[in-house]
């Protein structure tokens, strides 16, 4: 994922209840470097380098959701699907130490909270 081969996998059911509310992936399998936090959802940057985020999810029958990849504040990626599709959205990015990358859910022009 980044350098150092630092990385987080989570799986299975996220939880995100409330618009702008952080997903918190309920079973993590892989958290090399220990950056993210099952606990707030968030993932922190200990080695610099370039990572790679990414979200795929499946939506409730006849439901809606927007995911969004956001990075210091700042939506990057966002992604709207429908139960009748299965949806994937990832992002390349350059991160320095300290930096916090989260996915949560939003609406378009709808804040995402980096603190849950």
């Amino acid at each position: 994922m980044g350098g150092g081969g630092l990385g987080a996998m989570g799986v299975g059911v996220g939880t995100g209840d409330g618009l702008g509310k952080i997903v918190v992936y309920k079973t993590v399998r892989v958290n090399t470097g220990q950056g993210y936090d099952p606990a707030t959802g968030m993932f922190t940057v200990s080695v610099p380098g370039l990572y790679v985020s990414t979200a795929q999810y499946t939506v409730q029958r006849s439901k809606y959701d927007v995911l969004a990849i956001v990075y210091q504040e700042n939506k990057i990626e966002q992604s709207y699907s429908h139960s009748i599709i299965n949806d994937y959205h990832s992002d390349y990015m350059q991160l320095f130490i300290g930096a916090i990358v989260i996915i949560c859910r939003s609406l378009s022009g709808s804040p995402c909270q980096i603190r849950s």
